[in-house]
C-alpha cells in the first residue's frame, strides 16, 4: 500500500492547536477538501452558554454527516477525544510549537482580539500590556484563559484534557501532571507530525502522508506588532518556561517524532522537495488565496440573493 493512501478510508482529524499555525493550514484543507472539510469553531465572538450550544450544534453535525458517509477531514481546537463521537476509523494530524514562542504569540493575539475580552481587558490596572513585562502576563493569563493559554495547552490538548471542557464549558484550569504528559506522548505516538518552525518541510511530509496535491499556501493570522524574544524580559520567559514545562517536554518530543516520520520516506529528497516548493509557493500561494477569496465572496452574493424574496 502506497503511504499516501494511508487514510483514504479515515476520517482525518486536524487538532488545531492555537498560534501554531494552524489558521494557515486550515486554508490548504480548505482548498483540497472544500465540502468534505467539517470545521468546528465559533468565531462570531459567541461566548458562555451561546458558545458552548453553538459547539455542540456543530458535533451533532458532524455525528449525523458520519452516520451517513466518512467526513473526510475535522477540524477545531477541541483536543484529543473528538474520534469517540465519529461512526468510522480516523487519524489524528497536529502541529507543535516552540512553547515559549507559542506563549508569546497567543499573548498578542489576545491584545488583538480584545473585542472577545473587552470586560476583562478594559479593567485592566496598565496603561499598556504590550511591554510584556511579568506582572502584565500574569494578569492576562488570570483574566483571558481561553482553554488556559499560558499553561501547558499542547500538553493538555493531546491528553484529551480539554475535550470535556471544550464540550460542556467547564473550567479550563485542567490539573496537568507527569501522568498528563504520558498520555499525551502515547497519542502522540500515533498522530502524524508537524512542526510550526518546520512549516514547509511538514506540509511536504503531509502530502506524501495524505495524497495532498495543492499544498501551495499564503500565511494566515500573521502576529504583528509584537516583541520579538530578545525583547522581552528575562524574569517574563523565565515565568513562561516554568509554567510550560511539560509542553517544553513535548515539544522535545515532537521534534524526534517527526524527524523518524522524515526517514520513514526513504524515498523523499527533502532538501530537494523543499527547494522547489519555496520556489513556486509565494506566485501559487497567493493565487491560491485569490481564488478561495473569489469563491467565498461569490457564495455569499449568492447567498444575499436566494434569500431575497421575489414578489410576483
Amino acid at each position: 500500500m502506497k503511504k499516501n493512501a494511508i487514510c483514504a478510508d479515515r476520517t482525518l482529524v486536524f487538532l488545531h492547536i492555537h498560534k501554531a499555525s494552524g489558521s494557515s493550514l486550515l486554508s490548504i484543507l480548505r482548498q483540497i477538501y472544500r465540502r468534505d472539510h467539517y470545521e468546528i469553531y465559533v468565531r462570531d465572538g459567541s461566548r458562555g452558554v451561546e458558545q458552548i450550544e453553538k459547539r455542540r450544534k456543530a458535533l451533532n453535525e458532524l455525528i449525523q454527516v458520519s452516520q451517513v458517509k466518512v467526513p473526510k477531514v475535522v477540524s477545531g481546537h477541541m483536543g484529543f477525544g473528538i474520534h469517540e463521537y465519529l461512526q468510522n476509523e480516523f487519524k489524528y494530524f497536529v502541529f507543535l510549537r516552540n512553547p515559549v514562542q507559542r506563549v508569546v504569540s497567543h499573548f498578542y493575539e489576545i491584545l488583538k482580539q480584545d473585542r472577545y475580552f473587552k470586560q476583562e481587558l478594559s479593567s485592566a490596572p496598565f496603561e499598556t500590556l504590550s511591554e510584556m513585562q511579568v506582572e502584565h502576563f500574569e494578569y492576562l493569563a488570570s483574566t483571558c484563559k481561553p482553554y488556559g493559554w499560558s499553561n501547558n495547552l499542547m500538553t493538555r490538548m493531546i491528553a484529551g484534557k480539554e475535550f470535556s471542557s471544550w464540550l460542556t464549558g467547564s473550567s479550563d484550569d485542567v490539573a496537568c501532571d507527569e501522568s498528563t504528559l504520558k498520555i499525551a506522548k502515547e497519542n502522540l505516538r500515533h498522530c502524524s507530525i508537524g512542526i510550526t518552525e518546520r512549516f514547509d518541510e511538514s506540509l511536504i511530509v503531509m502530502s506524501r502522508l495524505f495524497g495532498w496535491r495543492n499544498i501551495y499556501y499564503r500565511r494566515e493570522n500573521i502576529g504583528y506588532n509584537r516583541l520579538p524574544l530578545s525583547k522581552i524580559p528575562e524574569a517574563t520567559l523565565r515565568l513562561i518556561k516554568s509554567k510550560n514545562h511539560l509542553d517544553l517536554q513535548l515539544y522535545a518530543y515532537a521534534e524526534q517524532l517527526f524527524k523518524e516520520q522524515i526517514t520513514s520516506f526513504h524515498e523523499l529528497d527533502l532538501k530537494k522537495d523543499l527547494q522547489l516548493f519555496r520556489i513556486l509557493n509565494p506566485l501559487l500561494g497567493q493565487a491560491n488565496a485569490f481564488r478561495e477569496s473569489t469563491m467565498h465572496k461569490l457564495l455569499r452574493v449568492q447567498t444575499k440573493f436566494s434569500s431575497l424574496s421575489i414578489p410576483l
